[in-house]
């Protein structure tokens, strides 16, 4: 009952956030479970930090991750496509979307990554936050550390 009523919340709060984002704002396509709480939260995180979300058919999720050609040590619980291309898996911060939408056509910027889903992450819980690292996967597959967040 009670993670029904945060899921309702969430998309109640998603949904205003969406209305009063800008059309100018990239859209970030979704590709997670609907039922997948920390996701819908990411999802928020990103809204209220200049983006607008849609969530994808979950038919369409095993092609969009094929684009990124991760091996499964590095998947998450949702993978998204900013407007443009660049392919998202895992719960990256928004800031580091940003920066990378920046970087994108001189450094060769093809998706960012986070292997699972660390505590203290967008959308998870804050409560004893681990490390974790936002990997930058370039031209050619190649995968660089790109942003290290450390907790506090």
């Amino acid at each position: 009952m009670l993670l029904t009523i945060a899921i309702l919340v969430g998309i109640s709060v998603w949904t205003i956030l969406n209305v009063l984002a800008p059309r100018s704002m990239p859209m970030v396509t979704v590709y997670a479970s609907p039922d997948c709480a920390s996701c819908l939260r990411w999802m928020q995180h990103i809204a209220a930090r200049g983006f607008r979300t849609q969530l994808g058919p979950e038919s369409d999720w095993p092609a969009v991750r094929a684009q990124l050609a991760l091996t499964p040590e590095f998947r998450s619980s949702l993978t998204a496509v900013v407007e443009g291309g660049l392919l998202i898996e895992g719960p990256v911060p928004a800031r580091d979307i940003h920066r990378a939408l920046t970087l994108r056509s001189s450094y060769d910027v093809r998706g960012l990554v986070v292997r699972g889903v660390p505590r203290g992450s967008p959308g998870t819980d804050p409560v004893m936050p681990e490390p974790y690292t936002v990997l930058v996967v370039r031209g050619g597959g190649r995968i660089q550390p790109f942003a290290v967040h450390e907790p506090f």
